[in-house]
Formats: structure tokens, C-alpha cells, sequence
């Protein structure tokens, strides 16, 4: 519950109330809006969404996937502040993933609407509290925000991200992992796996890698890349390591190719 009723004056709320009466809205809709308790989460859904209405057929996979597993636009919008240019609507108007595709990921993936906000811009949205640089974090945490990855932007899209590593992916070095994949898997960025790692636990309180570590696809130099998870309370951990170096903790993370 908000504190809506204490914070707003109540000259705001005269001046809502002129508003909505201009516009046609009467009292018979008030009261029906404190009596219909359905009708009333969906004009609150369509308020905080700032007017985006899921699309049906968006709906419709989420009742497949799960309110938790899927983080669409109007999670989006919600957590992340995102106000969808017609462009990013566009490209996110098909969720490019088969009915036997979702079926069979509904358990151990989460289906996420990537507005491409880079690192930068998801750190600038949701503030420092949910990534470990704050007083006190480890140094080698901070090494990241001066690489050129961290401002990278993603490709607008969806994408199909495993909520675990890969299965006996750890303790193996990145060729090996490599070769773990399915014909239909690939290795996501670490922009796409900060992005759905944060968004879903925006929309479900529920923290993915928790105690572990996956490797993402960015090259740091020839030698090293990027591996991110430890997501405990101090906050999302990202780090780099040795492509040829093998670690008990360290798996590699996995995303399912488009369907179409």
C-alpha cells in the first residue's frame, strides 16, 4: 500500500476530480471504481502503465509462462521508467518464440521484453542498490564501469533467458562450456543477462544467481571476459576472468535462439 492518500494535497485532488468531470467521468464511475474491485486494478494497471495495453496475444503466453517468468512491456514500464518509442512497440509487437518453444522453457527460463537500456542506464534507473558498488564492495567490483561494454545498448527484443547455468557447466573453461550448448542455445551479453536478472527481480522479489557466477558472451581482450551473478543483498556482482581459467562457481549462461 502507498501513501497516495497522505502525500497528495488536497488541492491536487480537487483539481483531478475537475479534470476527470471534464472529460465525462462521473460519479457512477467512482463508485463503481471503489466497488469493482477488477475494474479497479485494471484502471490502476492502465495508469501506472502509463496507457500501454498488453496485447493479447502477449497475455495469453504469459498465462503460459507464468506471472513471474515473463517480464514484458508493462513491467517495463513500470520498473524501469521505459516510455516506448513506436519503433521499440514494433519490434516487440511479436514475441518470436514457438508455442512448443514456451512450453518447454516455462520451468527454467524467464521471457523478457529488452528495451536495450545498456548497464549505465539500468544502474541510472534503478539506482546503486541493487549492484554491489556501494561503500564498503570489494574493489574488484568497480573495475567494470570504465569498460566499454558497461554503456553498450542492447538490441530492442525479446529474449528467452535460462534462470540457471548451463548443466554441468562449471569447473570447465570457456571452450568447454562452449561446447555444452544446444544447436539451439547461445551465450548472452552481460546487457541482456543485467537486464533480466534485475527486471525479474523487479517484477518477483526472486534473485537469480544468488550464490553463483555465469559467463556472458563480452570479450574484455583476448584473454578475458565477463562473468556476472553473487546477486545477494549487496547487490549484482560483475567481473572478469580468464577464458582458459576453470572455476568451481562458475558456469556459463544460456539463452534460446528465435523461433522466427
Amino acid at each position: 500500500m502507498g501513501n497516495l492518500s497522505k502525500e497528495t494535497p488536497l488541492s491536487e485532488i480537487t483539481a483531478t476530480i475537475e479534470l476527470l468531470d471534464h472529460l465525462g467521468v462521473e460519479r457512477k464511475h467512482l463508485t463503481l471504481l471503489r466497488s469493482d474491485g477488477k475494474f479497479a486494478k485494471q484502471v490502476a494497471e492502465f495508469i501506472c502503465n502509463s496507457g500501454i495495453q498488453e496485447p493479447p496475444l502477449h497475455k495469453s503466453i504469459r498465462i503460459k509462462m507464468g506471472e513471474k517468468n515473463m517480464f514484458g512491456i508493462p513491467q517495463a514500464v513500470k520498473y524501469l521508467g521505459i516510455t516506448p518509442t513506436i519503433q521499440q512497440l514494433a519490434a516487440l509487437e511479436v514475441i518470436p518464440f514457438s508455442d512448443d518453444t514456451i512450453n518447454a522453457c516455462k520451468k527454467d527460463y524467464i521471457l523478457v521484453a529488452n528495451f536495450g537500456l545498456s548497464i549505465f542506464d539500468i544502474r541510472n534507473k534503478v539506482g546503486d542498490k541493487l549492484f554491489s558498488e556501494i561503500p564498503g564492495a570489494h574493489p574488484m567490483d568497480n573495475w567494470y564501469l570504465k569498460q566499454k561494454f558497461t554503456g553498450e545498448i542492447g538490441q530492442v527484443g525479446w529474449i528467452l533467458i535460462r534462470k540457471t547455468e548451463v548443466p554441468e557447466s562449471r569447473n570447465k573453461d570457456w571452450k568447454e562450456q562452449q561446447r555444452l550448448l544446444s544447436k539451439d542455445e547461445y551465450v548472452p551479453t552481460a546487457q541482456e543477462m543485467t537486464y533480466a536478472i534485475i527486471g525479474h527481480f523487479l517484477n518477483s522479489c526472486e534473485r537469480l544467481f544468488e550464490y553463483d557466477y555465469v559467463r556472458c558472451t563480452d570479450f574484455i581482450s583476448k584473454i578475458s571476459g565477463v562473468y556476472i551473478g553473487n546477486f545477494t543483498t549487496p547487490g549484482l556482482r560483475i567481473l572478469k576472468t580468464m577464458w582458459d581459467h576453470r572455476y568451481i562457481e562458475i558456469g556459463v549462461a544460456a539463452a534460446r535462439k528465435q523461433d522466427f
